[in-house]
């Protein structure tokens, strides 16, 4: 980002990680700009278990997901790794 470090108190992103090659350089820049102690805040989503009762094409979408994020050389599912993916940039547990 070319900020300085420790700046900020708190980071926070929503549905960023998804559409990113590399989430796990955004968390270690996040970690970086963030003050000891600060906080992040981090929500993102899962979109091959996206779905709509009754069935639309939302469903349909779902099982595209994962293959055409293979393609681009993205993660869709990024939610389930989250956890492992903060811990790897350094945040503690």
């Amino acid at each position: 980002t070319g900020l300085p470090s420790s700046s900020f108190d708190l980071a926070y992103c929503r549905f960023l990680l998804l559409y990113l090659p590399d989430p796990l350089a955004c968390l270690r820049e996040m970690r970086r700009l963030l003050k000891p102690g600060g906080l992040l805040v981090v929500e993102d989503g899962d979109m091959s278990s996206t779905g709509s009762v009754p069935p639309t094409a939302i469903n349909t979408f779902a099982a595209l997901y994962p293959r055409l994020g293979v393609a681009r050389g993205l993660n869709y599912s990024v939610s389930n790794d989250l956890f492992h993916l903060v811990r790897r940039s350094g945040f503690p547990y």
